[in-house]
């Protein structure tokens, strides 16, 4: 009988979903080896060991074969369990958008290490203050690690050079426009501060743009961040309609 081929990562759980008779098919984000699709066994039966350590937003240490089709989960530990995200509804709305982007921007088995760390801190930041900053700061550095943008101190469309003050972003043009280019293609008007904090974000990674509070102006930077993201990916994503309502601000 041939041996079984094991390896061990470190991963956020993103997804599942019901697969056979007893079992579930999770969605991995790892540190080691990317995104990765693996099939739990018997994770549905009510004494199952691996249940607690693959459920969605949770941190864990897993053991897994190497499968036909896809690979087995045979060991489970949990590092951090983030029940907290699925206990609170907009704890849950946020993390459930971060996790639709990772998906859909992600290719499976291609390491992205980075990607990884940022979306742990994404999450404990979540657990302290579920807020539209937090995913703010998450979409600007993922379009950033990811290689498309946006473009912040110049305008997106000419490159020429930015007016002081409020500014117009454009997901076509993939960034701030100047007055002249803003009326091609569409425009999400931003205040100043909301542009100002987008800079904080990629000139210091440290830098979470944290306040706990969510408003017009939070509200502003998500819409715009979410476009680009969805301009770029060619996506159109669900769950951000189930955060704005939670957020209470018009």
């Amino acid at each position: 009988m041939r041996a079984l081929r094991l390896y061990r990562v470190a991963a956020l759980i993103l997804r599942q979903r019901n697969f056979a008779e007893t079992d579930r098919v999770v969605t991995l984000l790892s540190r080691e080896r990317g995104k990765l699709r693996a099939v739990a066994k018997g994770v549905r039966r009510p004494r199952s060991r691996l249940a607690a350590g693959v459920q969605p937003f949770t941190y864990s240490q897993l053991q897994l074969a190497v499968g036909r089709n896809l690979d087995i989960v045979t060991q489970c530990e949990m590092i951090e369990p983030f029940a907290a995200l699925r206990g609170d509804l907009e704890q849950l709305a946020w993390a459930s958008y971060m996790v639709e982007v990772l998906d859909a921007a992600l290719a499976e088995s291609q390491p992205a290490p980075r990607v990884f760390f940022l979306a742990l801190a994404t999450l404990r930041a979540l657990q302290q203050h579920p807020s539209a900053s937090a995913v703010n700061a998450f979409q600007t550095r993922l379009s950033d690690l990811l290689g498309y943008g946006p473009v912040w101190d110049v305008c997106a469309q000419c490159e020429g050079a930015l007016p002081p003050g409020d500014q117009t972003f454009s997901a076509v043009a993939g960034g701030v426009v100047c007055g002249r280019c803003a009326g091609i293609g569409d425009g999400q008007r931003l205040s100043a501060t909301a542009v100002r904090a987008a800079r904080q974000v990629l000139a210091d990674p440290n830098q979470a743009v944290l306040d706990g509070t969510n408003t017009a102006e939070t509200t502003a930077l998500f819409e715009a961040l979410r476009a680009h993201l969805e301009a770029r990916l060619e996506r159109r994503f669900r769950t951000p309609r189930v955060a704005r309502a939670l957020t209470q601000v018009p």
